[in-house]
């Protein structure tokens, strides 16, 4: 692939997805076909599976961290990061924190008991231009990008909770969102081992884009939110009952819908 970097570039170049370089996003479809499992590794820190090289996979995390990238441009405030940094800022906040918190306020009244769709449309509408977003937002920013700009309808919000994030509380369950793009069509959101070897994880707010599967341990998604969030315990479940009405078919915001269209289609 000339003219794209790769010549001169070392094995050790790249040690995570999270360091690919951005020239990847701006690959076609046709010039992500051509790359090759060694290129792959270098650009993205990890093999594809040995026995065949999987474009799908590779299809994702292109197409997963161009959407991170877009969230990440935002400059998004977010009073749940500040928190997570400094559990104690509640009690001795700054004063960008009380800015980010009462803006924070503002968004979720905004949309308060509203359907998916229409929370999603006004996360989208106001959340960039008041410069704030938490986990949630900024799954939800993912998903929209992926789902309206992208057209890939295989993307689900994953609500998960953690143990140990309140040092004044330890056993206090937190919980916390990300997006999944390219899950198996039997997948369940409250079992990762099902949901497959093109899955990948994305997570502005935690800065990981990363597969579910891998052969290096040190690549997976999960073994990175639970080093992230520094937690020896998480559980999944889907994002979507908790943002509005589940029941809609025509929502692509809750992945459920878009599984049981794959059986109906089959």
């Amino acid at each position: 692939m000339p003219g794209m970097g790769f010549k001169g570039v070392s094995e050790d170049t790249y040690s995570s997805v999270e360091q690919a370089p951005d020239f990847i996003v701006g690959l076609s479809g046709e010039e992500v076909m051509k790359l090759n499992p060694e290129q792959f590794r270098i650009i993205f820190g990890i093999y594809p599976s040995q026995k065949a090289f999987d474009s799908e996979l590779l299809i994702n995390l292109k197409a997963g961290k161009e959407a991170v990238n877009y969230v990440k441009s935002m400059n998004l405030k977010s009073p749940t990061a500040m928190e997570f940094e400094n559990p104690f800022i509640k009690y001795r906040p700054t004063s960008e924190y009380k800015e980010a918190s009462e803006t924070s306020s503002y968004l979720d009244n905004s949309r308060r008991n509203l359907p998916i769709d229409k929370f999603v449309k006004v996360t989208v509408e106001k959340a960039p231009r008041l410069k704030v977003g938490n986990c949630t937002d900024q799954a939800i920013l993912v998903a929209n990008y992926l789902i309206e700009k992208k057209g890939i309808d295989n993307v689900a919000l994953v609500c998960c909770s953690m143990k140990g994030q309140n040092p004044l509380n330890p056993d206090e369950l937190e919980k916390h969102v990300f997006a999944v793009v390219g899950l198996d069509k039997n997948a369940k959101l409250s079992d990762p081992s099902t949901w497959g070897n093109k899955a990948v994880v994305l997570d502005p707010w935690s800065d990981i884009v990363a597969p579910v599967e891998s052969e290096n341990p040190s690549y997976r998604a999960l073994n990175k939110l639970y080093a992230r969030f520094r937690t020896n315990f998480i559980a999944f479940e889907n994002c979507a009952k908790y943002i509005g009405s589940t029941d809609d078919p025509n929502s692509k915001y809750n992945w459920e819908n878009y599984q049981r269209k794959q059986f109906c289609n089959n």
